[in-house]
């Protein structure tokens, strides 16, 4: 359930090329051209700071522990882009390697399993001696597209199938697997919430994030939720589901970022909320949404404009009432989240730090 985005920014004194939320979104990483940062989120102050003898391309967090999952940048001798690198912060080295034939695209951890993405397949490595447990091949995944839920007792993966638009959704525990048809094209990113029994997608046009119950059987599972972002294509940068798992936030190149209503809550007069209750926006046509699909689509509940020249990460906050955003130019927002009225999101705390 790790957020990250890749990024360069050149004309930074300290340019940063990475940055991602640990499983908890308590922690933010950060992958510069000179080493490796990780910053407390609240109270927001820089915790650990290390040169890493040259750009540091992933860094990824297991909640607060010393291990630190570690990809270098491009020119970096020591810590080249096709190895994988386990470093330990309390001894300052180095204690496991895993080496690849190509440039790796992503990494995502939990605290018995680990997943390596390259171009062309996602590896499933166990957490004590690093054995490799399964391969998947995937459709071209440049972005490095995964997902791995961090529950103990409920871990699940997803990952692209070779066929664009198809997610592989398996439990590691059960050793259940669905496959579920999510776009026509290509994905952007896909996102499972604590428990990985919902699962969030989008499409490389990111107009539309769909949801999904991964615990639905195999004869075909549906979206339970089917958001509308807006018109315009965009990059999705993150997809994050609040840690009840009653709302998403999407965060994309639009420089928008959009909090919709999942499910959960109560509605009007106190009455638990059916599965098709909604906060979300809706069109005053929405009785043509069987004839116009268009029309039919939920709209955003809560939203936020950044800036328009910078990737971002965005995730909620512990309180539920706040949400966090990192931008590509080391600014830290929050932002004020209203679960109940929605609408637009003030900016409550504001750092730069780089």
């Amino acid at each position: 359930m790790s957020l990250s985005v890749s990024l360069w920014r050149p004309h930074q004194a300290l340019r940063i090329l990475y940055l991602s939320f640990n499983q908890d979104f308590g922690c933010v990483a950060m992958g510069t051209d000179v080493g490796l940062r990780v910053y407390n989120c609240d109270p927001f102050r820089l915790i650990y700071d290390r040169e890493m003898s040259g750009a540091v391309g992933i860094v990824e967090m297991i909640y607060r522990s010393n291990l630190l999952a570690v990809v270098g940048g491009y020119g970096n001798k020591s810590y080249p882009t096709t190895k994988l690198v386990m470093f330990d912060t309390y001894m300052a080295a180095a204690i496991a390697e895993i080496p690849f034939l190509t440039d790796i695209k992503a990494v995502k951890l939990r605290r018995d399993r680990l997943l390596v993405a390259t171009e062309s397949a996602v590896y499933l490595y166990e957490m004590d001696q690093y054995e490799l447990l399964a391969k998947f091949d995937t459709e071209p995944n440049i972005r490095g597209i995964a997902a791995l839920s961090p529950e103990v007792n409920n871990p699940v993966l997803a990952v692209p199938t070779p066929q664009a638009g198809l997610v592989r959704v398996r439990n590691l525990q059960l050793s259940t697997e669905v496959i579920v048809t999510a776009h026509e094209s290509r994905l952007s990113y896909i996102g499972l919430n604590h428990d990985g029994s919902r699962l969030a997608t989008a499409s490389e046009k990111g107009t539309v994030i769909r949801v999904f119950d991964t615990k639905q059987s195999s004869g075909g599972i549906k979206p339970i939720r089917e958001f509308r972002r807006g018109t315009q294509f965009c990059d999705i940068y993150s997809l994050c589901f609040s840690h009840n798992s009653h709302f998403l936030c999407v965060a994309s190149s639009t420089a928008t970022i959009h909090v919709f209503h999942v499910e959960g809550g109560d509605a009007e007069g106190g009455a638990r909320a059916e599965a098709s209750y909604t906060k979300n926006r809706t069109s005053k046509l929405s009785f043509l949404s069987g004839i116009i699909d268009y029309v039919g689509s939920e709209w955003s509940f809560a939203w936020y404009k950044c800036p328009m020249d910078l990737p971002y990460i965005a995730a909620f906050g512990p309180d539920g009432r706040s949400i966090v955003v990192l931008l590509g130019s080391g600014k830290f927002l929050r932002l004020a989240f209203n679960p109940t009225d929605g609408g637009l999101m003030a900016l409550r705390e504001e750092f730069e730090e780089v």
